[in-house]
């Protein structure tokens, strides 16, 4: 174990959760460290594999060809089976074509504009919410786009109600990038875990995003415990902010939830958009708004850092703004019976769109032509999931406790033969990139 893994096991004890404590389970390839197979996973098709040299980097991208990834195992099987990806392209522009299928417009994400057009029978749109949901209701409001999206499109949009701390120990010794960059899982109750999270050694930029954690109603009360913060370990935080390597020093804290947090996403105007008309959020329920301090999870880091003669840091608009981060964004285009209930019918075909648009895990083709859209994790839930819940809790029966994840990461843009096409990007951000290939449809 790391020495992140026992400061958390030991806290497990004290809780009397041990039983609660125990590794995770991550996609790497644990051979001999620093040696080359051939691969292991997929037959021999895939990629050669480098055993892991714990080197705590597969956050921001494994340095050896250890982890299983995107673009290293399953971009890769599809190139070798005749896919041609074509990066940096964002999808501008989808419109129904008249006698069926989709027209695509794109466009070159960096450099000079090369503007490029695409046709497809069946349209597969995967880009995580930062990329699929804006696109969309781009499309929703234009007459020449997809006018007919449901109303829904936006609600529900919903995060793992999650808590980011960095604690960080300036202390001589004390290296925390060792390991893959989640070893171990501590749930503390029925709904919540907290998890050590590593980056490899010369990652230190989050270093100029920390202050210290300091909960409270407004900013005044937040600024006065980054005050109290600094007058209890002066010399600890002095250090912290001039340690050499900051990631070797850090460990981060992931805590998450599965309780009830959901946003709306809009295009509409506000500060945060320089008020031109972009995408802005609204809470559904005040009451179950995402928040910023959550009292256990502040508890728990404290509890760690006193334990490694740390400081307990976290990302500077939770201190200044009192806005709760996410590293996990879902929904937005929940399963309804129908379009006043939800954006995608639980087959999952898109509600009130013409009948080729599909939404589907990305990587999987259910039946040669038929390509939909499926969650990720968990039961499927809808847009009028609240008014489900009170009738489930009204009848006795258990809350769900996990939410569906609707878009999937993936950065490509997909056609298959015979014009089924799939527009998919980064759920960090509106770019989606494309690709086209000849290769048959696969079936599961």
């Amino acid at each position: 174990m790391t020495r992140g893994d026992e400061v958390i096991k030991e806290i497990a004890q004290e809780m009397g959760r041990e039983e609660h404590f125990h590794p995770t389970e991550v996609a790497v390839f644990f051979g001999k460290p620093g040696d080359t197979v051939s691969d292991p996973y997929f037959d021999g098709e895939g990629p050669d594999r480098v055993g892991c040299t714990f080197c705590g980097a597969c956050m921001t991208g494994c340095r050896v060809g250890a982890k299983n990834t995107l673009d290293r195992n399953y971009l890769y099987l599809a190139e070798k089976h005749g896919a041609e990806v074509l990066p940096e392209t964002e999808v501008t522009h989808v419109a129904p074509r008249d006698g069926g299928g989709y027209r695509v417009q794109t466009k070159a994400s960096f450099g000079k504009p090369h503007r490029q057009e695409f046709t497809a029978e069946r349209m597969i749109f995967s880009g995580g919410v930062m990329g699929t949901i804006p696109l969309l209701l781009q499309m929703k409001e234009r007459t020449d786009g997809l006018p007919k999206l449901s109303d829904r499109l936006g609600d529900f949009v919903r995060s793992n109600s999650e808590a980011l701390f960095g604690v960080i120990a300036p202390g001589k010794g004390v290296d925390f990038t060792k390991g893959v960059a989640i070893t171990s899982i501590l749930h503390t109750d029925d709904h919540s875990h907290i998890e050590p999270v590593r980056y490899g050694p010369g990652s230190g930029f989050f270093r100029t995003l920390m202050l210290p954690h300091a909960p409270g109603p407004n900013a005044l009360a937040r600024m006065w415990g980054v005050l109290v913060a600094f007058a209890r370990h002066p010399l600890r935080w002095m250090k912290a902010f001039f340690v050499k390597d900051s990631s070797k020093h850090t460990q981060i804290l992931l805590y998450m939830r599965t309780l009830e947090g959901a946003l709306r996403m809009k295009l509409g105007r506000s500060l945060h958009t320089g008020f031109r008309r972009g995408l802005v959020t609204e809470v559904d329920d005040p009451s179950q708004a995402p928040s910023a301090f959550i009292k256990e999870a502040t508890d728990l880091a404290e509890s760690f850092a006193d334990k490694v003669d740390g400081v307990t840091s976290t990302v500077v608009t939770e201190t200044l703004l009192g806005v709760p981060s996410t590293a996990h964004i879902l929904g937005g285009a929940c399963m309804g019976a129908s379009a006043e209930t939800g954006v995608i019918d639980p087959q999952p075909r898109g509600l009130q769109l013409p009948r080729h648009v599909r939404h589907r895990r990305v990587g999987h083709l259910r039946k040669p032509g038929r390509q939909s859209f499926a969650h990720d994790h968990g039961p499927r839930r809808t847009c009028d999931e609240p008014h489900r819940r009170q009738a489930r809790q009204a009848s006795g029966q258990p809350r769900r406790k996990r939410d569906c994840s609707l878009y999937g990461g993936v950065k490509s843009w997909v056609r298959s033969e015979g014009g089924s096409a799939s527009g998919t990007g980064s759920s960090g951000g509106s770019r989606l990139n494309v690709s086209t290939t000849s290769a048959p449809r696969s079936s599961q």
